[in-house]
């Protein structure tokens, strides 16, 4: 079986389809995964085969091929997601007939795959890059956007987008996280979990081994936020704890000021290599970041800012494993239950890093929600079901 696999070229889109696409692979089927070119370092380490497409341009710099990104919200964001699926679209066209893949899947933010696969014929599932967003709530949000790329694509109107999931769904939200006062998909859905991660491996001495450690970061995409950065090391940094921090390969961590010894700033660590050691995590709310730790049982405080950083923020609160840096909001009104940046002080951060570690109910609702993770399948487990869709074309 051939697989053909599309992502957006983000380190936090690629990292969830990974343990699948290896599963794939192991099972003996031949895997190419599509995106943007600068992605392809990051896939071909992880040891699979890469096809450049679209424009040439990465998350962690998006405001150039997509300028006001990280300042347009989820509801533009995902409208600025569908509108870059027209310049993707020829170059998945080319490729899907040049592989002539059985089965395809893609991230749920990439939608020129929707459209090369239903050009094409091919059966396509959805992979969650952790969540996979209603098919109701992204027709409230970018029904009309997403039918203008259909129809530059010589396909017919899907008002209430009901071909966006395909043959089926792979999600990894484990059910205590789900917020979205929404209907399940009509698609079949498969839940699956990541993998936990390893030891930890620290790349520092510590110089508090008897205090919390506690790790920082805002991601790989809106990690250019350096002013709420700041604030959160401060405000962490001022408790009795151990920090660490990473502030992406875009910032240099003297951007961050001079730090006191207990403060250990990065570029770029792997969480896999940390996650094991913290007592907390303080961050944006990204899938990657939120579930590794909830994976571990490690409490959260959470500063969501857009994308589906609201989602796993208010999950997590919800879940009782978070403290939220952003004003409460009811379930319905998701996409406004973001943090003002400027309203973010150390002291609200210094307050709120002290209850997560300090009141045992923090961790013992991560440790909830870890377990849920636990009893959730591996990748490995759908295989059987991604083979009998690719039958059943």
């Amino acid at each position: 079986m051939r697989i053909l696999a599309s992502v957006l070229p983000g380190t936090g889109h690629l990292r969830p389809l990974l343990p699948t696409l290896h599963a794939l692979r192991q099972a003996g089927h031949a895997v190419v995964l599509a995106s943007a070119e600068p992605l392809r370092s990051e896939v071909e380490a992880a040891g699979l085969d890469f096809a450049a497409v679209g424009p040439a341009w990465h998350e962690s710099d998006a405001e150039a091929i997509l300028p006001g990104f990280r300042r347009a919200g989820p509801a533009r964001q995902l409208q600025m997601f569908a509108e870059l699926a027209t310049a993707t679209l020829p170059d998945l066209l080319t490729l899907s007939d040049r592989a002539q893949p059985s089965l395809t899947l893609r991230d749920p933010y990439e939608f020129a795959m929707w459209l090369a696969a239903e050009r094409r014929g091919l059966p396509m599932i959805v992979h969650g890059v952790g969540s996979v967003p209603p098919t109701p709530f992204v027709a409230a949000l970018a029904s009309e956007e997403l039918n203008g790329v259909r129809a530059a694509a010589g396909l017919s109107e899907d008002r209430d987008l009901k071909s966006l999931s395909g043959r089926g769904i792979v999600t990894m939200v484990p059910p205590s996280l789900r917020v979205l006062p929404m209907p399940p998909p009509d698609a079949p859905q498969r839940l699956v979990r990541m993998p936990s991660p390893g030891p930890p491996r620290l790349p520092f001495l510590r110089t508090r081994p008897g205090q919390p450690l506690v790790y920082v970061t805002l991601g790989t995409v809106f990690n250019t936020a350096v002013d709420l950065l700041s604030t959160l090391v401060s405000g962490v940094a001022a408790l009795d704890v151990e920090v660490v921090v990473t502030t992406g390969q875009t910032i240099d961590p003297q951007a961050l000021g001079r730090q006191p010894s207990h403060v250990h700033a990065f570029r770029f660590v792997s969480q896999e290599d940390l996650l094991g050691a913290v007592a907390a995590v303080v961050c944006h709310g990204g899938f990657g970041t939120v579930y590794g730790a909830l994976s571990l049982g490690v409490p959260l405080v959470v500063a969501p800012l857009a994308a589906d950083q609201p989602a796993w923020a208010m999950g997590s609160v919800t879940a009782g494993a978070a403290v939220s840096l952003a004003p409460a909001r009811p379930p319905e009104e998701i996409l406004s239950y973001v943090t003002d940046p400027a309203a973010v002080t150390a002291a609200k951060v210094a307050e709120a890093t002290g209850r997560v570690l300090h009141d045992p109910g923090y961790r013992e609702a991560a440790q909830r929600v870890a377990t849920e993770i636990a009893a959730l399948p591996l990748p490995a487990s759908i295989v059987p079901w991604l083979e009998s869709v690719a039958r059943d074309r």
